[in-house]
């Protein structure tokens, strides 16, 4: 049977408690949105599709490869997204600054994707966020997103470990398990 697999940073609880507590102020707003569940909140470095079992252990050697030599490294986070853009938005999330380390690592790991036929190439171009919500059929419509776009999430986060992730998609949302982690090495700071 295969799973939907990505790769992926996880962010700290209390980081994912910071922001359950502005998802609950948001919520007010009554904004036609389903909130994710603050536990799923994660960067995504790379979506991978259906993978059967073979395919699904040769993605952990990826990681475990791509990573070997990455030391743990900090991320910052600035304001609400809307992605593509306000008036059409899909996808509420939290905009992650692109950084040297986290590009470095993602390259990495798309270079070692790169000896695999079975995962797709991905054309477009990375852009890291946090998603916190998905728009609910029918839009968000003449609702003003203009204003949650001045909402500041300004913080830096510690990112630890790389993971292989399975995605469950359920009538409620996305459910994940971790399928494989790779600790980073620690900073000698």
């Amino acid at each position: 049977m295969k799973k939907r697999l990505f790769i992926a940073l996880d962010l700290p609880k209390g980081f994912k408690k910071r922001l359950a507590n502005l998802v609950k102020k948001l919520e007010k707003t009554k904004l036609p949105v389903r909130f994710q569940d603050p536990e799923t909140y994660h960067i995504t470095l790379r979506f991978l599709g259906y993978l059967d079992k073979t395919e699904e252990i040769k993605m952990k050697e990826v990681i475990d490869t791509s990573c070997r030599e990455f030391t743990g490294f900090e991320i910052e986070t600035t304001s609400l997204i809307f992605i593509p853009d306000s008036r059409m938005a899909r996808v509420i999330a939290i905009d992650v600054l692109p950084n040297e380390t986290m590009g470095k690592l993602q390259h990495a790991i798309v270079n070692e994707l790169d000896k695999y036929p079975f995962i797709e190439v991905f054309t477009r171009k990375y852009k890291p966020h946090i998603t916190i919500g998905r728009v609910k059929r029918g839009g968000l419509g003449f609702y003003r997103l203009d204003d949650m776009k001045s909402v500041v999430i300004k913080e830096r986060i510690k990112i630890n470990a790389v993971k292989l992730k399975e995605s469950n998609i359920e009538r409620t949302g996305a459910r994940y398990r971790d399928i494989h982690v790779k600790k980073l090495k620690e900073n000698d700071h």
